[in-house]
């Protein structure tokens, strides 16, 4: 566990440094189909900045693509929630009493 923290660590230090979070380069590289380990994203990260830049591109694009493609929400042009209903009176004879 400790090791994955770690890794974890140097990847989100080397996408900040490319103006992407970690949480969004992993879900691009996943929406890619990349399947890179986090030791091995790691490793280039800290050993081959051009080929981690490429990765990052390569996330991006896909977020990019999966944004596009996703379906938009319906339901009329207001982002208001739907208004709850109205609170009756409890039914029975402990109501009129």
């Amino acid at each position: 566990r400790d090791f994955r923290r770690l890794w974890i660590v140097r990847i989100s230090a080397a996408t900040r440094a490319l103006d992407m979070s970690y949480s969004q380069f992993i879900a691009g590289l996943n929406h890619a189909g990349v399947t890179l380990d986090r030791k091995s994203l790691a490793e280039i990260a800290a050993r081959d900045s051009k080929a981690f830049g490429a990765l990052v591109e390569t996330a991006r694009k896909a977020s990019d693509d999966a944004a596009k493609s996703a379906p938009k929400p319906s339901g009329g042009s207001s982002s208001k929630p739907p208004k709850a209903a109205a609170k009756r009176a409890p039914a029975g004879p402990a109501a009129s009493a």
